[in-house]
């Protein structure tokens, strides 16, 4: 935020900023810096471009800020490294960290969110310590010992640092590359007994309950209350049909009645004469019309409860038939008994589709296995599952795969070793050349120390004063015959 030159954008491709959402994040920075900006660019929760205003703390869309593009800072989270595109100015200087797990492609793809990248806008790699010590590590070890890479901040050539960085991107990259591929053949074989566990799961999970007790006691209160419901529901309907059978046979009644009425009165019209004439004879007519209406009337109600219970009787054997079925169904959903060793077959074949997760610690450190060594245990452990010659077919080919591989990875190991033993011994043979001539050099010097020690012998010899000592000699010698000189005296 106070960097000079200033930034026009930061880029979170390493994921080093934690703790805080895109707006959090913008707020900060036009707190603590960002001088001349008046709004910062982020990505809301729902993708959405949106400026932070200085002035008046808003929060407005990109579209509506009316802040000009040299104004403005923008904020790339990691997860909008790539794909978003936002405008900035053709001379934009822009700040992209590196975290331990990027890619070459991760770096590119935030990169190139500065689109006139090489025309005029710029970018700023910034890279923390711990990832400083993981680039020397690992460029270390495709470095010549003789020429150690520098550290990024001692380094005074800007080109050397960043081929560095990008060279432990790329290392980067090959190792994501080899974990998928080792997944991938792992999945390729695991898939094999996964389908033939499946089939077998669907063919015999009509024979399991996985319902635990509680569970179970739930299920039962749940069916108790449904059948309860059903039960009301059906006496309900019932209620309901017999009402209306009794609307209806109300209807057909005051129907009958009225019909009944209108011939009566029709026939009373007819016979008024008649009745003038011969009374005795009309009522008499009366009272037989009435005993016929009336046995008419009896008649109906016997027909009328004759259907009722032929309806009735209906009813109760579709209810009887529908129970029936329920009860059928029933039995057929009931998981049918299971041996011990069913169980522990299907629990087996449950566990094919479970990743163990294992929070133990090893009291030392476990021993490293290749990618062949893991297939094979996994092989051994379903080979059970493993039942036709097109299923041993795919797991021949993952395997033909993983030797090849390994063979390769051999070869290399052996040429490097190679490498590295031809480079000891061109070391050893410099080394025992080095060692000869500096032999040869001491020989040299002690044989020119030991002239040196003659000469100086000769020189000591010929300048000796060993013989100087005094002789002492008695007086009384001079006292012999001249001629007979004492031993003190030398001839003139």
């Amino acid at each position: 935020a106070t960097a000079t030159p200033q930034y026009h954008a930061l880029i979170d491709t390493g994921a080093l900023i934690t703790g805080m959402n895109n707006q959090q994040v913008a707020e900060y920075l036009l707190d603590h810096g960002l001088e001349g900006i008046e709004g910062v660019v982020f990505l809301d929760e729902y993708d959405r471009k949106m400026v932070l205003v200085r002035a008046s703390k808003r929060i407005v869309h990109i579209a509506e800020c009316g802040i000009a593009l040299e104004n403005r800072f923008a904020f790339y989270d990691q997860v909008h490294t790539t794909g978003m595109d936002i405008k900035h100015v053709l001379n934009a200087h822009c700040a992209l960290t590196l975290g331990k797990d990027m890619t070459l492609r991760d770096y590119a793809q935030g990169a190139f969110r500065m689109r006139g990248i090489g025309k005029g806008q710029t970018i700023s790699v910034l890279v923390i310590p711990e990832v400083v010590n993981l680039i020397q590590r690992e460029i270390g070890k495709a470095t010549p010992k003789d020429k150690a890479p520098l550290s990024l901040s001692e380094q005074k050539d800007i080109h050397r640092g960043l081929c560095d960085i990008c060279g432990w991107l790329v290392i980067n990259s090959m190792r994501m590359e080899r974990i998928q591929f080792n997944m991938l053949q792992i999945q390729n074989v695991a898939n094999v007994w996964r389908k033939n566990a499946f089939v077998q799961l669907l063919d015999n999970h009509h024979k399991f309950s996985v319902l635990s007790k509680q569970r179970a006691d739930e299920e039962s209160e749940a069916k108790k209350e449904r059948n309860r419901l059903r039960k009301e529901e059906r006496e309900r309907k019932k209620e309901e049909r017999r009402a209306r059978w009794a609307k209806l046979a109300q209807e057909e009644e005051e129907a009958a009645k009225a019909e009944e009425e209108e011939k009566k009165k029709a026939e009373e019209g007819k016979d008024g004469k008649k009745k003038e004439n011969e009374p005795a004879d009309g009522e008499e007519g009366k009272k037989d019309g009435e005993k016929k209406e009336s046995g008419d009337e009896e008649k109906k109600e016997e027909e009328k409860k004759e259907t009722d219970e032929e309806k009735k009787a209906d009813e109760k054997k579709d209810e009887e038939k529908k129970e029936d079925g329920e009860e059928k169904k029933k039995e057929e959903e009931k998981p049918a008994k299971i041996t011990d060793t069913e169980a522990q077959e299907m629990s087996h074949v449950l566990d094919m589709f479970k990743e163990p997760i294992n929070f133990s610690l090893a009291e030392s450190v476990p021993k490293p296995h290749s990618l062949e060594e893991i297939v094979e245990d996994k092989i051994d452990q379903n080979k059970d599952f493993i039942s036709s010659d097109r299923d041993w077919g795919i797991i021949k080919d993952v395997q033909d795969v993983l030797q090849n591989l390994q063979k390769a990875a051999d070869e290399v190991q052996e040429a490097a070793a190679n490498e590295s033993e031809d480079g000891e011994e061109r070391k050893n043979k410099a080394f025992s050349e080095e060692a000869v001539l500096e032999q040869e050099q001491e020989q040299e010097q002690e044989q020119e120390q030991e002239q040196e020690v003659e000469i100086e012998k000769f020189v000591d010899l010929a300048y000796s004063r060993e013989n100087e000592e005094p002789n002492p000699w008695p007086v009384r010698t001079l006292a012999k015959v001249p001629g007979n000189l004492p031993p003190q005296f030398y001839n003139a």
